[in-house]
């Protein structure tokens, strides 16, 4: 969500860039290059996974793979942020806070693979300032006045 309040338009190229029409004009090259940093982010996320089992906080079925946990967070975020950077009428059919609901059904999902501790058992609003500050604090400092309050009405 951050990278898409930064960088509006790179979000907007991003799903341009995808299209068959204008991924075949690009290099294999460069096609290379997405390629491997897609693979590289949704391994650093997967290492999260890794690091929750082996702490004994998350104990996965064995039908169900860390990497397709971090894929299905992925494509539920992707959609949304995609839906949000549309003008879809969300409000208009019934979702009036559709950055709190992606927070709710990723908590909802996880809670579901009794990831611990269980969303209910944490103050979520202060765990996720924590993060904004020491985590994001550079990616937040860039975001303009107007956007920076909006982001923080949301996410803050």
């Amino acid at each position: 969500s951050l990278f898409v309040f930064l960088h509006p338009t790179d979000f907007d190229i991003l799903q341009m860039i995808k299209t068959c029409s204008m991924r075949d004009k690009t290099s294999p090259e460069s096609q290379q290059a997405l390629l491997k940093t897609e693979i590289q982010v949704h391994r650093t996320i997967t290492e999260i996974v890794l690091d929750a089992i082996a702490q004994g906080d998350l104990n996965l079925r064995p039908d169900i793979l860390p990497e397709e946990v971090v894929f299905n967070l992925w494509a539920t975020a992707y959609g949304i942020l995609l839906i949000l950077s549309k003008d879809v009428p969300l409000i208009q059919m019934g979702i009036p806070e559709p950055y709190s609901m992606l927070r709710r059904m990723a908590n909802h999902f996880l809670d579901s693979l009794h990831w611990q501790p269980l969303s209910g058992e944490i103050d979520g609003e202060v765990l996720y300032q924590r993060l904004l500050e020491n985590l994001f604090a550079p990616e937040v400092a860039q975001l303009s006045p107007e956007i920076k309050q909006r982001f923080l009405s949301i996410f803050g």
